[in-house]
């Protein structure tokens, strides 16, 4: 990994001195978010595993972020090796759609690649309040970086801040546990277990992240199983805050290929996975009384 490289905005340097490394990792990453969303554009490289079934994909990638007073639009770029082949995903956020492009190898080596392309009306979810998707990763598309890490320190309880260092870059270290919700056995949700709403499915027991030590960028995302074992590890190098990026980055053209709406599944699914929260937090409320 490259050094960090700041331009145009204001240098965050000494960020971390008004910590005494005692408080809690949660307090950190929100003002990580903070400090993120005071520069204009974000953008790097990505370098990205996936293990999954014993097996260990490697791919590379990008992301942009533009900051605007009405929202962010954001870009990221995946392309992972399959065998001989290459899987691909390009999603956007451009403050009306989202969109995403998926490109799969066929099965059958001889069969073209599957190609899908998926939108999502953002403002179905605004009307919602605000989106709650199932997992936190998500967020990473639909508001970028510093929402991404909101939301991970109101899922997960993490432990102070270690000094560590990262590909020579000077960082804080972050361990956080997934919070423990209580259990509802209500109108057959116990069968329908937790795979409908998603959450384990799609949320990690663990985080591992990693931020600067002079700006608090999050240079480092593992998200781990109960084994503490890597299921999803994001890693940003040769990052710019505050340098120019297109904004035509930040246009989707389907080019002729079919588009499915999914806003009406996804805007049900956070309905669904709010309403349940709603539940567990009213029972947790009436046990403790």
């Amino acid at each position: 990994m490259t050094g960090l490289k700041a331009a145009g905005d204001a240098s965050k340097a000494g960020a971390a001195s008004s910590h005494d490394g005692a408080g809690q990792g949660n307090r950190w990453l929100v003002e990580a978010a903070q400090q993120l969303r005071a520069y204009s554009t974000i953008s790097g490289r990505i370098r990205h595993q996936v293990h999954l079934f014993g097996h260990r994909l490697v791919g590379t990638g990008a992301y942009y972020q533009l900051n605007r007073d009405d929202g962010s639009l954001i870009r990221m770029e995946l392309k992972t090796p399959v065998g001989e082949d290459v899987s691909s995903l390009v999603q956007v956020a451009d403050g009306r759609f989202l969109w995403t492009h998926q490109v799969m190898p066929a099965v059958n080596p001889q069969a073209p690649p599957q190609v899908e392309v998926n939108r999502i009306d953002l403002d179905a979810l605004r009307r919602l309040d605000r989106c709650e998707s199932t997992s936190p990763t998500q967020h990473l598309l639909l508001e970028g970086l510093p929402y991404l890490l909101n939301q991970l320190a109101a899922y997960y309880q993490f432990e102070s801040p270690q000094t560590i260092k990262l590909h020579s870059i000077p960082g804080f270290g972050l361990i956080g546990v997934r919070r423990k919700l209580p259990s509802i056995v209500e109108d057959g949700e116990a069968q329908r277990g937790e795979a409908q709403r998603g959450e384990v499915a799609l949320m990690s027991d663990r985080v591992r992240i990693v931020l600067g030590r002079e700006d608090l960028f999050p240079f480092l995302f593992e998200f781990q199983d109960a084994q503490s074992q890597p299921m999803l590890i994001l890693e940003f190098f040769e990052v710019q805050l505050g340098g120019e990026v297109d904004p035509l980055m930040f246009v989707f053209k389907p080019r002729g290929l079919p588009v499915s709406d999914i806003t009406r599944e996804h805007v049900e699914m956070v309905r669904t996975s709010r309403e349940r929260r709603g539940r567990l937090v009213n029972r947790r409320a009436e046990s403790a009384l």
